[in-house]
């Protein structure tokens, strides 16, 4: 692996040589999964636990009657998470690393609570039938937002607070943090940011925004396990649907028309 930094940036480039075979599946903890012919590199923000992830494509030189001319990577959004960081040593039974903790910290407007226990039904299962498999992971306690206080994104944005995560979002969409605040103040744009998932890595969903494909996950009793769906995710050309968060693909953008609140991307 090579490491080095890019001029000019807070970045780190992680050069990916290595990559996982079938039998190392359910092999337990390993390391991250190469994508051969490509870089995750991290950008730091104003703070240095903003680290935002992107995929640097290398290219191929471009041929010419006068020899070849180098082209410059292309640099696009990255949603494979920790699962493609050599760096980062993954057990899918221990769950994502907690992002955003910190900045709820911070923030100082949740409080945990004692959820309720986790019924058979919550699994699509009867009362007498024993899991299948169970997260081993201990519960955490859930979070609420305290008494007078609202943890919305939204509601930050209307009061001209720009939060970690509308930073990290930003950097991802190559804006600037104070005009996402606005977009999400305005209503414009959302920036789904549940405080009991602080794993997440914070995204936007608007206009001005890259086009973003959801797809879903889960384990069947049936037909799969727990490393088979993450696998669908994380290994490309894995599972038999195909399906794939695609966030880097934009459509061409289009100036609004007059009668529009929303302006175009700066």
């Amino acid at each position: 692996m090579i490491l080095s930094t890019l001029p000019g940036e807070n970045a780190v480039r992680l050069w990916r040589y290595d990559a996982m075979s079938d039998n190392e599946l359910s092999s337990g903890s390993r390391p991250g999964r190469a994508i051969p012919g490509s870089m995750k590199i991290y950008t730091t923000g104003s703070r240095a636990d903003i680290r935002v992830p992107f995929r640097e494509i290398a290219l191929t030189p471009t041929s010419g009657r006068f020899g070849n001319t180098p082209n410059q990577p292309v640099r696009l959004y990255d949603t494979s998470g920790p699962y493609t960081d050599p760096e980062i040593t993954i057990d899918i039974r221990e769950g994502l690393p907690p992002l955003r903790t910190p900045w709820l910290a911070e923030r100082a407007d949740v409080e945990a609570y004692d959820g309720r226990e986790i019924r058979p039904i919550d699994d699509g299962r009867a009362d007498d039938k024993p899991p299948v498999q169970v997260f081993p992971h201990p519960r955490p306690r859930p979070y609420r937002a305290r008494a007078g206080r609202n943890v919305t994104q939204m509601h930050y944005a209307r009061k001209g607070i720009v939060t970690a995560e509308m930073e990290f979002a930003a950097i991802r969409e190559g804006l600037d943090p104070e005009y996402v605040r606005k977009e999400i103040a305005e209503g414009r744009a959302i920036l789904p940011a549940n405080v009991n998932h602080p794993e997440c890595e914070p995204m936007i969903i608007g206009r001005n925004g890259l086009v973003k494909i959801n797809a879903n996950i889960g384990n069947s009793a049936v037909a799969s396990s727990i490393d088979e769906e993450v696998e669908t995710f994380t290994r490309p050309g894995s599972g038999s649907s195909g399906t794939r968060p695609c966030p880097s693909v934009r459509f061409p953008y289009t100036r609004p028309s007059k009668k529009s609140r929303a302006g175009p991307r700066p």
